[in-house]
């Protein structure tokens, strides 16, 4: 059994090695209605976790998916969170919005899966990257 000085320590080492920043956001719910221009206008995003964050390669091979006439490619990451992290879920997109790799900040990032740990020790999710 884990004492709670090792736990806090195992906690804080899944800490330190989160070297980037990401965001990850929700719909903001029903569209609006502007009655001047008669159109609606989508809510704006939920913010649901701002802070550290780190992104690997899922080591699975990439999928090529046909959807209508266009070629998608479906790169697939592991992100780690800070085990505070909560809220996240399925559907949900993740922004990195600062690290080491340029072309990484800005892509969306599709949730498609959040793991649970007993000890805690940091958030892990299943992230895809639609390329296409």
């Amino acid at each position: 059994m884990l004492t709670d000085d090792e736990l806090t320590a195992m906690r804080a080492t899944i800490a330190a090695a989160l070297p980037a920043a990401c965001t990850i956001t929700r719909e903001g719910g029903a569209p609006v209605f502007d009655p001047n221009t008669g159109s609606y206008t989508p809510a704006d995003p939920v913010i649901v976790y701002d802070g550290p964050c780190r992104v690997r390669t899922l080591h699975t091979q990439d999928m090529n998916v046909q959807i209508g006439d266009l070629p998608d490619g479906i790169s697939r990451y592991v992100v780690t969170l800070p085990h505070t992290a909560t809220g996240v879920a399925r559907d949900q997109f993740l922004t990195v919005t600062d690290g080491t790799d340029p072309d990484l900040q800005g892509r969306p990032l599709r949730v498609t899966d959040v793991q649970y740990s007993e000890w805690g020790l940091g958030r892990r999710l299943i992230v895809e990257d639609r390329q296409g």
